[in-house]
């Protein structure tokens, strides 16, 4: 090779090695060019997560040929479409905005199987009721002269006879779970022309024929006993310690109360359709909140966060923001509602579907899963691990109790 020609090859591999080994250091620490702008702009990050883990990440149609969990590095800043794939399962899609020397998190995205309910257990009953945990399901089945009340374990299918009810005795029976207490209690509604009637059974199948101010009273703990009083006005919640000493917490509209379910230093309860939640620390203004309501559910994270629903509204209340969020409104009336163990997503069904709704709002929209589809849907809870949602109600002929998975 002649002289000047390797001083050409020179000068073109030193010339090379000046603009690449720039430009390796600057992609290496995270730059890179944008060259509808012609500048040149820091990076940001996909962090994603998944439960189940292994999900395959799809961004902006284009495979990355990565699995959850994962980093994706070098991305430049702009708004994605992220898909997560998993065999078996319903993909998860949602836009997300990448921000330049920032990482953009996809923190535990929850993966629901693909799927629709089965029927787990087969039966004829008068009517039920479903614990809020999805553990117990209680049926009154009729027979020849007596109506027998069964308590049926919804994971393991195995049966109780809790009591019967010779048929004479009532003309309409109705069942209810509730806790008081810190107990959780089966209440049997019975009723006779204008007689009525209340029993409690426990989980031990203990029975006992309570009055009308069983679920009006709560003995929160040994030094606090709630209970209502009537007043020219409406009602009074008081509060009584040890010593019989008496506190009036908040004044309410005049009705028949019931004690929810709710942590420490909150009172949750209920008049016909219509929840309260008073703060108990004895505050001016107790009342937080006043909302149509039919059922509320405490978030299993976060201790301050109310899920509440009405016929056509869900609403999530959190009380430490004081902030009222409605979450979706429908045209066909919801039956129930229950949070995802992890309170990323809550479920709600109406009287022919269920639904799961991913709490990220990130891309200017809730993400909402069809989970399965029924003849009739009559109450449905989740299992506390988040992996399986029984229901109650009519599938293709066939009633009774009917079970979801989740996941494996």
């Amino acid at each position: 090779m002649k002289k000047t020609a390797r001083k050409i090859l020179f000068l073109l591999f030193l010339g090379t090695f000046l603009i690449a080994a720039p430009a390796v250091v600057l992609y290496t620490a995270g730059y890179q060019i944008n060259f509808n702008q012609m500048s040149l702009v820091k990076t940001g990050l996909f962090y994603i997560s998944t439960d189940p883990k292994g999900a395959g990440i799809v961004l902006n149609e284009k495979d990355s040929e990565q699995e959850s969990t994962a980093i994706l590095k070098n991305i430049m800043p702009g708004e994605y479409t992220l898909r997560l794939e998993k065999e078996g399962y319903l993909p998860w899609e949602k836009k997300l905005e990448v921000w330049e020397n920032e990482t953009t998190f996809v923190q535990k995205a929850v993966l629901f199987l693909e799927g629709e309910a089965a029927l787990k257990n087969q039966e004829n009953f008068l009517t039920f009721a479903l614990s809020q945990d999805g553990k117990n399901l209680a049926l009154a089945v009729k027979e020849s002269s007596w109506t027998e009340i069964w308590s049926n374990d919804t994971a393991s299918a195995d049966k109780k006879l809790l009591f019967r009810l010779p048929n004479n005795s009532f003309e309409n029976i109705e069942l209810f779970w509730t806790e008081k207490d810190n107990k959780n209690f089966l209440l049997v509604q019975k009723t006779k022309g204008p007689a009525e009637s209340l029993v409690a059974v426990d989980q031990s199948g203990d029975s006992q024929e309570i009055d009308e101010n069983f679920l009006g009273e709560w003995q929160r703990d040994a030094n606090q006993f709630l209970f209502f009083k009537e007043t020219l006005n409406g009602v009074d919640l008081i509060r009584r310690d040890q010593n019989g000493l008496e506190q009036t917490l908040a004044s309410l509209p005049g009705g028949k109360y019931e004690f929810l379910p709710a942590p420490p230093s909150f009172v949750l309860v209920r008049n016909g359709g219509k929840i309260f939640l008073i703060d108990d620390r004895g505050v001016d203004q107790p009342i937080l909140l006043k909302a149509d309501a039919f059922s509320a559910v405490w978030n299993p994270q976060n201790q301050k966060q109310l899920l509440y629903v009405s016929d056509f509204e869900l609403h999530i209340f959190d009380a430490d923001k004081m902030t009222d969020t409605l979450l979706t409104r429908v045209s066909t009336p919801i039956i129930g509602v229950a949070w995802h163990s992890t309170a990323a997503d809550i479920f709600y069904a109406d009287s022919q579907n269920l639904y799961a709704l991913e709490l990220d709002r990130r891309g200017g929209s809730y993400q909402i899963f069809h989970l399965t589809s029924m003849n009739e849907i009559k109450a449905f809870a989740s299992t506390g691990d988040g992996k399986t949602i029984y229901l109650v109600g009519t599938k293709d002929e066939q009633t009774g109790l009917f079970e979801r998975r989740l996941q494996e």
